[in-house]
């Protein structure tokens, strides 16, 4: 059976960069055996993804869901049915994870929701319909819901996959894409994050466990995608990347032992680096470090359970900068229990830190479903996972509906005013 992977495109102005996640889960069904095409599309154009559906001519889809890119897999999804009825099309991300039997409702459109890990139930689910003994095997499949003879099935969770090494890396062949995206390369060097910030969707996806790959695997990408991919710099995307002190000393010795000799950075908290760790980093290649920083208001920070003072961020921000390492943190602005008050005691932070440790981004808070705000929301009866299908702007619900139109505004003028400052485009 022939299998089209695609990303569609997000709501925002921002393209997001070629990353591995798509070449990996490529690569895991190839190292299958399963005939699959890749389509990530950079811009919504209904005509530009019917043409490469027609090319393609798929008996499956799947498309990656994130919470920019949801409301476009529906549309996508119809549009496909269009084409061809019997395409079978499958979804699957941390969103549709969290809101999985209401989308089988909603939309009659995508026929199953891989929930949690994709690799190990698309295969099977694939498996099951080549046999063309669909439902009754369906069933079988850990981790998958879907819709049968008028029905809404849930089966079992999945267990999480024990060992990440064990997932193959892309064929030589495949990486002619990279090429084509500056050189840049994001490794996956683990999954999960152990933290539990009342705003975050990954909390309940990943039960906040952490696991990693060895770190001869991860060399062992490296230099593959150094060689093979013409990689110049790498961009490791774990949640927390120095959750392990000992382990991340211990891939710097081994990145300077090796000669690796390679540019990079990362994203972690600010509660799990300190000056030495800093300065093996920097000596191991890394050259600049994305923070989770969120507020720096003391009061929003314990309420969102950051786990770090505002003093800590501006030491930790501080002391990175000062060792020579590019420093950028993301804020997010109307958190639950934001005032004007502690807005203006977060200006006041970002201002004092100086024009060569500013934010990357400055984002306006968002409703994600599976995250403890959004839970405690739905118990009380003021939320339902139906605003997906009602508003396509879902998201950003929270502000509508909780704040005053009065203090919306009063977010979208500190918004504004930081980005100026640091002539960042506003999301």
């Amino acid at each position: 059976m022939k299998v089209f992977h695609i990303l569609p495109p997000t709501n925002t102005k921002m393209e997001m960069p070629f990353s591995n996640w798509d070449l990996a889960s490529e690569a895991y069904l190839r190292s299958k055996g399963k005939d699959v095409d890749i389509y990530r599309g950079k811009f919504f154009d209904s005509a530009v993804f019917a043409h490469q559906v027609q090319r393609s001519k798929p008996d499956i889809l799947y498309m990656t869901c994130i919470w920019t890119n949801m409301h476009y897999c529906f549309v996508l999804a119809e549009l496909v049915k269009k084409i061809d009825s019997h395409i079978y099309i499958v979804v699957g991300g941390s969103p549709v994870t969290a809101i999985h039997k209401v989308i089988l409702e909603r939309v009659p459109w995508v026929d199953a929701v891989i929930r949690g890990e994709v690799e190990e139930t698309l295969i099977e689910t694939i498996d099951c319909l080549e046999e063309r003994k669909r439902h009754a095997h369906l069933a079988n499949v850990r981790g998958l819901s879907y819709r049968s003879s008028g029905k809404i099935l849930v089966n079992e969770n999945r267990p999480f996959i024990k060992d990440l090494d064990s997932l193959p890396l892309p064929p030589k062949n495949m990486l002619k894409r990279y090429e084509r995206s500056m050189g840049v390369f994001f490794p996956e060097t683990g999954r999960g994050c152990p933290n539990s910030c009342s705003f975050c969707d990954v909390v309940d996806a990943w039960k906040r466990r952490v696991r990693k790959k060895s770190i001869d695997r991860t060399i062992e990408e490296i230099i593959y995608f150094k060689k093979h991919a013409k990689a110049r710099k790498f961009f490791f995307r774990d949640p927390i990347f120095t959750v392990n002190r000992s382990k991340v000393v211990a891939f710097c010795q081994s990145l300077i032992r090796n000669n690796v000799n390679i540019k990079w950075e990362v994203d972690t908290n600010l509660n799990c680096v300190d000056r030495d760790l800093l300065m093996i980093m920097k000596e191991a290649g890394c050259t600049g470090i994305v923070y989770g920083v969120e507020s720096l208001s003391d009061r929003v920070l314990e309420l969102t359970g950051k786990g770090f003072s505002s003093k800590l961020a501006v030491d930790v921000l501080k002391m990175t900068r000062q060792l020579g390492l590019r420093t950028d943190y993301c804020i997010v602005l109307g958190l639950p229990g934001e005032t004007e008050k502690t807005l203006a005691e977060t200006f006041c932070r970002i201002k004092k830190l100086g024009i060569y440790c500013h934010p990357s981004g400055v984002d306006l808070f968002q409703l994600f479903p599976g995250s403890r705000i959004y839970k405690k929301m739905e118990q009380q009866g003021l939320i339902s996972d139906e605003m997906w299908f009602n508003d396509p702007q879902g998201m950003d619900l929270f502000r509508k509906r909780f704040y005053s139109a009065e203090f919306q505004m009063t977010l979208a003028f500190y918004q504004q005013e930081i980005c100026r400052l640091y002539r960042l485009e506003r999301s």
